[in-house]
């Protein structure tokens, strides 16, 4: 079974490389040939693109990332343009397209309507057109793209969406059969890319941006735990260390081996669960809408720390997450989530 697969693998983001390389190996775990369709998407590479003396500078944290797709994710080809991506495809010979995860379907200023996410471009006749776990972001409608997008919907032999708000989109095109499921970092074994540590020394890790009302919480909370602070992939003054250009293997480690996890990104949030660490997630980069729907998605609504004025309300009991009573629906989900993409694959 060969599986061709189209998602964000180039955005300098740690969720977005990580989720890529989930997706390749979730797949061939379930045993199939994968490649991910190498697309360099005008928008994407538009809005990455380093100017003035920055151009002449690059980024040590975008190069990082980078590498570790080059390293680690199967690329094809590179593709610059949806006939690239269609001419490609015609000789491929994949038995499947999977379109997932990441904020594919969000149609913004950036990327506007790309069919190639929406995999809305011609293939050989008996190849499947499936999605697994893209998300609409905050997105409440396609406006005057509804047509496009209901063209490219009604191709797929299986669909699925990774939260609630688009599940809500795709419904109001008329899209009924449509399946919740979780992102694939949930699903994916990183055990072969984990680093092990070298200092045992308990920590907190701080993973994302965070604004001055997080920066005290975060304070407030390494106090009471008598923990240090380290920064993962981000700037933090109240960190006792920075870590700023950490390759995803080590922003993963960071998280999987904190002893507690303060973030404002959803796959900071998605991986703290995954390792059971006990995290708060912060609405101060405008995430709130994807942070509240995964929380709620597993009960844990209580970890979204709430706001009195100007400053977060701190609790003992932020400080404690017992696992236990949100095992069995965790579970749940991830068992419903693979025999999905098992029978999307299969038929």
């Amino acid at each position: 079974m060969r599986v061709g697969v189209v998602t964000f693998h180039r955005v300098p983001n740690f969720g977005a490389v990580l989720q890529a390389w989930s997706m390749a190996y979730n797949l061939r775990e379930l045993g199939a040939d994968v490649e991910i369709l190498d697309y360099r998407a005008p928008g994407n590479e538009a809005m990455f693109k380093r100017h003035g003396f920055k151009a002449l500078v690059p980024s040590i944290g975008a190069a990082r990332q980078k590498r570790f797709v080059r390293k680690n994710v199967p690329l094809s080809k590179v593709l610059y343009s949806l006939k690239d991506v269609e001419d490609y495809v015609s000789r491929a010979g994949f038995d499947v397209l999977a379109c997932g995860s990441d904020q594919i379907w969000k149609k913004d200023h950036r990327l506007g309507f790309d069919p190639v996410y929406y995999l809305g471009f011609n293939v050989p006749s008996g190849v499947r057109r499936i999605s697994y776990a893209p998300s609409c972001g905050d997105m409440t409608g396609y406006g005057e793209h509804s047509a496009n997008a209901m063209d490219c919907f009604n191709r797929f032999y299986r669909l699925s969406v990774r939260d609630g708000n688009s599940m809500e989109v795709l419904h109001r095109l008329g899209l009924r059969n449509v399946k919740r499921v979780v992102d694939p970092t949930l699903l994916a074994d990183f055990s072969s890319i984990l680093r092990k540590r070298s200092d045992n020394t308990p920590y907190l890790a701080v993973v994302g941006g965070l604004d001055d009302a997080s920066v005290r919480l975060v304070r407030e909370v390494a106090a009471a735990l008598r923990l240090r602070i380290i920064a993962a992939g981000t700037r933090c003054t109240a960190a006792h260390i920075e870590k700023r250009f950490v390759s995803p293997e080590e922003w993963l480690s960071l998280i999987a081996n904190a002893h507690f996890v303060v973030t404002s990104l959803f796959h900071g949030s998605a991986l703290a669960l995954k390792y059971r660490r006990p995290f708060i997630s912060l609405d101060c980069a405008g995430r709130r809408t994807k942070l509240q729907d995964l929380l709620d998605h597993f009960g844990l609504q209580s970890r979204l720390a709430a706001k009195s004025g100007d400053d977060y309300v701190f609790s003992d009991e932020l400080l404690h997450l017992d696992y236990s009573q949100y095992e069995s629906s965790i579970e749940s989900a991830l068992a419903d989530s693979r025999e999905f993409l098992k029978e999307a694959i299969y038929g």
